[in-house]
Order: C-alpha cells, then sequence, then structure tokens
C-alpha cells in the first residue's frame, strides 16, 4: 500500500512486509500513485514508453531492468508515476483499490473463481486454507499476490488477525452441517471481532427463504445459519443463483445424451433458474465490493423450462431431443424417501437424494424468483444454457 505527498512524491509508505524501502529513486512529475509490487527483491511495474504500457521486472538493488514482458496495455496518463523516462502505472487502481477482501474455502472451485474476479477488478485478497492444505496450491495463489493465512479453524483468534482491516469476508466454504454451522460462526465471530461491516455467507442456491425446514438437509443448515448471521452486529448480503448451469450437462439429470431425452418432473413449462459458476463468483465478487448491498441478491442468467431446453439442446446438436415426463412431485418425493432410507449419507454432502430435494425444490413454484438483480453490475458477461450446452458438445 502507498501514500504520498505532493507532486514529487516525498512521503512512501510501504506495508508489504517484504521489503524496507527508501526513497533511492528521484520522482519527477508524479500525479498519482503507481502499482509496484514486491517480491523477492524484485520490484514488479508497468513501465510507459512510446504510447504503451508493458510490464517491467526492475532489481530493487540497482533500479536496471532485468526482465520484460512484452503484452502491452492501456496507459492511463491520470494514474501515472514518472521515473527517469517512464512511467509506472498502478496495476487494478480505481475505486476498488485499497480494499480488502478475505475468501473462506478460497482453494475450492467457486472460491478460486471469485479470487479470480476480485483481482480482475483490482481488489487486495486475502484468503483462508486449512493448515494441511497443498502447499502448491498456497503458492500459486501468493504467486497472484493474495495473501494466505493457514488455520485449523478451531477458534477465532488466528481468524480474527486475519480479518483485521477487511472490507467484506466472502465464505464459499462447503461441508456438513459442521462446516456451514460451526466453522461459518466462527468465521463470523472473528469478522465482527475485527470489526468488518459485511459478510457474505456460503449460500449460493436458489431462495431457501421460501422453503419448510425437513424439505432440502443442505438448505436447512443455510437457513439455520441465516438465523445466527440475522442476530449478529454484521451487515449480511446473501447471493441466490439457482443451480449452476455447469450442472445441467452430467451432474443434474436432465438432458440424458445417450438416450437424446429431456427429462423433467412436473410441468415441461415451469422455468426453473440457472447461473455458471464463474458468474455467480463475478457477481459474488461485485457484491463484495459494493457497500450498499441489501440483505439478499438474486441472479439467473436463464430462466428455462424443459421444453425450451429441449428446443436449444437439439439446436445445438442438430439432433431431435424429445420430452419424458418421470411422474410428478409426488412420485419424486417418493424416490427421496426410498433413497434416503437405503442410504442415509449421513457423512456424504450430496448424496442421490440431496439432487433430488434441489430438483423438488426447483420445480416447485415457490422457487420461482420475482425480480433479478442481474443488471445491478455492468462488467459481467452472462452465459446462457446455450452456450453452456455448446461448449460441452463442441468439446465433446
Amino acid at each position: 500500500d502507498f501514500r504520498a505527498q505532493g507532486a514529487g512524491i516525498n512521503e512512501i509508505n510501504i506495508n508489504s512486509g517484504q521489503l524496507a524501502w527508501e526513497t533511492r529513486f528521484e520522482y519527477k512529475d508524479a500525479v498519482g500513485i503507481d502499482y509496484l509490487a514486491f517480491k523477492d527483491n524484485d520490484i514488479a511495474a508497468d513501465a510507459y514508453s512510446g504510447g504503451k504500457i508493458t510490464k517491467y521486472i526492475l532489481d530493487s538493488e540497482t533500479g536496471k531492468i532485468k526482465n520484460v514482458t512484452k503484452d502491452p496495455l492501456t496507459y492511463n496518463p491520470e494514474r501515472a508515476l514518472y521515473y527517469e523516462g517512464m512511467y509506472f502505472e498502478k496495476q487494478g487502481y480505481g475505486e476498488n483499490f485499497g480494499k480488502i477482501i478475505l475468501i473462506a474455502g478460497a482453494t475450492g472451485n467457486l472460491g478460486g473463481r471469485i479470487i479470480n474476479a476480485l483481482l480482475e477488478r483490482g481488489a487486495e485478497v486475502r484468503a483462508i486454507v486449512r493448515s494441511s492444505c497443498d502447499v502448491n496450491k498456497i503458492k500459486e495463489l501468493e504467486a497472484r499476490g493474495v495473501k494466505v493465512f493457514k488455520i485449523n479453524m478451531s477458534g477465532t483468534e488466528e481468524l480474527t488477525t486475519a480479518c483485521n482491516g477487511v472490507s467484506c469476508v466472502v465464505s464459499a466454504l462447503t461441508g456438513m452441517r459442521d462446516v456451514i454451522i460451526d466453522k461459518q460462526k466462527l468465521l463470523l465471530d472473528a469478522a465482527v471481532a475485527a470489526g468488518v461491516p459485511r459478510f457474505i455467507p456460503s449460500d449460493y442456491s436458489l431462495d431457501f427463504t421460501k422453503f419448510s425446514d425437513g424439505e432440502n438437509r443442505n438448505l436447512d443448515w443455510r437457513r439455520e445459519f441465516h438465523k445466527i448471521l440475522d442476530r449478529s452486529s454484521i451487515s449480511a448480503t446473501t447471493i441466490f443463483n439457482g443451480a449452476f448451469a455447469e450442472l445441467i450437462t452430467g451432474q443434474m439429470p436432465l438432458i440424458l445424451f445417450k438416450k437424446k431425452l429431456v427429462l423433467y418432473w412436473g410441468n415441461a413449462d415451469h422455468k426453473m433458474g440457472f447461473t455458471t459458476i464463474d458468474n455467480t463468483a463475478a457477481f459474488s465478487a461485485n457484491a463484495a465490493l459494493d457497500p450498499s448491498t441489501p440483505r439478499f441478491l438474486r441472479i439467473a442468467v436463464d430462466e428455462i423450462s424443459p421444453r425450451e431446453i429441449k428446443k436449444v439442446v437439439t439446436e445445438v446438436t442438430g439432433q431431435k431431443y424429445r420430452l419424458f415426463r418421470a411422474g410428478g412431485p409426488g412420485v419424486l418425493s417418493m424416490f427421496i424417501k426410498i433413497g434416503r432410507t437405503l442410504s442415509p449419507g449421513k457423512t456424504n454432502i450430496y448424496p442421490a437424494w440431496q439432487g433430488m430435494q434441489y430438483m423438488r425444490n426447483m420445480i416447485d413454484v415457490r422457487a420461482d424468483i420475482d425480480k433479478l438483480d442481474n443488471d445491478r453490475y455492468h462488467d459481467i458477461h452472462w452465459t446462457t444454457i446455450k452456450d453452456v450446452l455448446t461448449a460441452y458438445y463442441d468439446k465433446k
């Protein structure tokens, strides 16, 4: 982090913890704060020359260029720092510069993508990982500028340290009740103790506030955590995204590619909400950086019925698909009961009957979304079900 005084910058404060810096360069004509990243006694910078920005690595002792990356970037003269014929431009400057976001579940699929989206938006990112986390995963995060905290999640002291100075805590934790309730409560308590103003819980699902206990085990846990969250002093935002759109190509048995069938329960014209993991991550990153979010945000890149899915998959593959009605909600509930009796799945996050419970929720009119918040942020390219199916079929 940098602070500067005057056009010539006569004061520089660096909090990297990696390199004690004294003003050994003479800065001239400075009009803004620039990007300088400290690592292994090198200084990474974006240098302006000849109308283009090129990434340079400078030796911190000599100030000489050691390495050049030839990918040109856009030069912004309003945020530049001039040094001996070169302009240095801070990477990721703008309204998000200086905002620190803490991610729990950083090495997971969604958590990793939220980190990607935050870094793209110029935020400073911290990550909480388990003490037993793979060393290579930690190195990958650190190489990208993420500050990693290895924590055993058994108490709040270490978590509170990680939360100090954070603008928002984002949970992307996945697991059983001990994770969704107990671990998230530790994270919440630490955030409150550190004075973090905002918290995004690990929900990322359809709107379970409209359902009752006993209808979906995994969503019951999240609803239980909401009672704890809403009693705290922190400002919370839940993101409802329907179902992850990628599931439609396999894990969610809607499209039976070999049989050329679209399987459905209940009404073939009932629309269900889907959002890709990347779109959910991008929206979550924006929400984490947005201090004015409401308690709930709802997104869906597609609200699409089984009949419409049949039309799309037929168009994408060039092969005729048919609808197959497996039964109504009552039949699906019977299968859930049988499956849960034969295979309780007490230590399994996603047993087969849990997926059936989620499908039963999706075909319920209570899952319908009254108002979408897709337009809240304008930097997201939304990926449709047709896009997902096209990419899957082309790869296949």
